[in-house]
C-alpha cells in the first residue's frame, strides 16, 4: 500500500486514489507530510513556526496516522456510492436552471440588433424604459432620442455597433426581455416538471425550448 498524506491540504491518498479537504487538524503542525511505500515510510517533519524543514523521520507503520485512513474510507464510500433518484433530479435541475440563467441573460433582438441583457444592463434598461414612459406621457414621440443630462444616450450592442437609444427603442427592448423572461420561466417549469417525475433525468435535453439568444 503506498499512502500520501499531506494535512495542510487535508490531502490523503492511496494507492494514487486521492481526496483533499479532508480534517486533518487533529494531526501535529510540525508534520508537513507523510510517506507511506510499502512496508515502510517516513515523515517530514517542519519548524511549526517558519515550515522550515527540520528532519525526515522514518515510521515502521501508520498506527499513528490510521483516522487519516479511515477518512480517506469515508471519503472512497461517499464517492463510489451511486446518487439516488431524488438527488440525480436534483442534480439535473440544478442544471435545468444554470441554463435557465444562461439564457435569461444571454441578449434579446430589437430594431435588428441584439441588446446585452446581463443583470446590470437590464437595470440600466430598465431605467431607460422608466425614462421612454415619461417622454411618451409628456407627449414627445417614439423617434425622441432619449438623454441624460443633456446629453443623448447611445447602446453598444452586441455587435459593437453604437445605436441611438430612442422612447420606442427602449420600450421594445423592455418588452422583449419580458417575453424572454416569461418565455424562460415557462421552459423551466416544464423541465422541472418532466425532471421530478423521469426515470432517467440525464436523458432529458435541457438545452432545447428556449427563446432564442445571441449566439444561441
Amino acid at each position: 500500500m503506498n499512502v500520501v498524506i499531506i494535512p495542510s491540504d487535508g490531502f490523503v491518498s492511496v494507492n494514487g486514489r486521492s481526496f483533499s479537504g479532508l480534517d486533518l487538524s487533529w494531526i501535529a503542525p510540525e508534520v508537513h507530510a507523510v510517506n507511506w511505500i510499502d512496508v515502510a515510510g517516513e515523515v517530514q517533519i517542519v519548524d511549526p513556526i517558519t515550515h522550515m524543514a527540520v528532519r525526515n523521520e522514518e515510521i515502521t507503520d501508520l498506527a499513528t496516522f490510521q483516522m487519516a485512513l479511515d477518512q480517506w474510507e469515508a471519503a472512497r464510500v461517499i464517492a463510489d456510492t451511486p446518487p439516488s433518484l431524488p438527488e440525480r433530479r436534483a442534480t439535473r435541475w440544478e442544471q435545468a436552471k444554470a441554463e435557465r440563467s444562461r439564457r435569461e441573460y444571454g441578449g434579446v433582438q430589437a430594431a435588428g440588433h441584439w441588446f446585452q441583457t446581463d443583470p446590470e444592463s437590464q437595470l440600466k434598461l430598465m431605467r431607460l424604459d422608466m425614462k421612454a414612459d415619461a417622454v411618451l406621457a409628456s407627449g414627445g414621440a417614439a423617434t425622441d432620442v432619449l438623454t441624460i443630462l443633456g446629453q443623448p444616450v447611445g447602446w453598444k450592442t452586441y455587435d459593437n455597433g453604437v445605436v441611438p437609444m430612442t422612447a420606442g427603442l427602449a420600450k421594445e427592448i423592455a418588452t422583449a426581455i419580458e417575453a424572454q423572461s416569461a418565455l424562460s420561466y415557462a421552459r423551466g417549469q416544464a423541465l422541472y416538471a418532466q425532471i421530478m417525475t423521469s426515470e432517467d433525468p440525464e436523458a432529458i435535453d435541457i438545452t432545447t425550448g428556449w427563446p432564442p439568444t445571441y449566439g444561441g
